[in-house]
C-alpha cells in the first residue's frame, strides 16, 4: 500500500477540487474543508486498509471531492464516493461528509478485499486487475471507462505527491 502523509493528502484534495475548478468550485457547506476531507480519507483508509491512492482517485472520478459543479447528487447526499447512489436513481444520504468517507472505506474493505493479493489491503492494482468487481460479483461503477480513468488518476496522484 502507498501511504501518504496528511500534507500530501491535503495537496491532492486541494489540487483536484479547488485547484481544478477554481471559482467554479461549489464548496458543499460549512462542514466541508480540504483539510477535513484529506484527514478523514487518510484516517479511514488506514483503519479499513484501503489504498490511499485508490480512495483519492475515486474521490476525483466520482465528484472531485464534492466541488464539481455537476456533482449535485454527491453534495445532496454528502457522499463523495456515491456509495448507494445507484443508476436506478436511489440515493444513500450520509449524515456527514466524514460518515460518507467511512461508509466507502468499510464497503471497500468488506466487499472488494482480496486478502491474498495486497497483503490485506484493498489496492488500486487489485481493483484495476479485477475491473472494480467484487469477488462475489457486481461492480463498483457502471461507467464503461471507470477502471481506466481511476487507474490513470492514480498515476497522476502519485506523480503529484512524488514531486515534493
Amino acid at each position: 500500500m502507498f501511504e501518504l502523509s496528511l500534507a500530501q493528502m491535503e495537496k491532492v484534495v486541494r489540487y483536484f477540487s479547488i485547484g481544478i475548478w477554481g471559482k467554479k468550485a461549489i464548496i458543499p457547506g460549512t462542514d466541508w474543508c480540504v483539510e477535513c476531507i484529506a484527514c478523514w480519507i487518510r484516517r479511514y483508509c488506514l483503519k479499513y486498509k484501503v489504498d490511499m491512492i485508490l480512495a483519492l482517485a475515486q474521490g476525483v472520478v466520482e465528484c472531485h471531492f464534492g466541488v464539481n459543479p455537476a456533482a449535485v447528487r454527491s453534495r445532496k447526499t454528502k457522499n463523495i464516493y456515491n456509495v448507494g447512489n445507484v443508476d436506478s436513481g436511489a440515493n444513500e444520504t450520509q449524515i456527514s461528509w466524514e460518515a460518507g468517507i467511512e461508509r466507502y472505506c468499510k464497503l471497500m474493505s468488506r466487499e472488494y478485499n482480496r486478502q491474498e493479493e495486497a497483503g490485506g489491503y484493498v489496492s488500486l492494482a487489485s481493483m484495476v486487475k479485477h475491473d472494480f468487481t467484487r469477488p462475489r460479483g457486481g461492480r463498483f461503477a457502471s461507467a464503461p471507462g471507470y477502471t481506466k480513468l481511476v487507474e490513470q488518476l492514480g498515476w497522476r496522484i502519485r506523480k503529484l505527491v512524488e514531486s515534493d
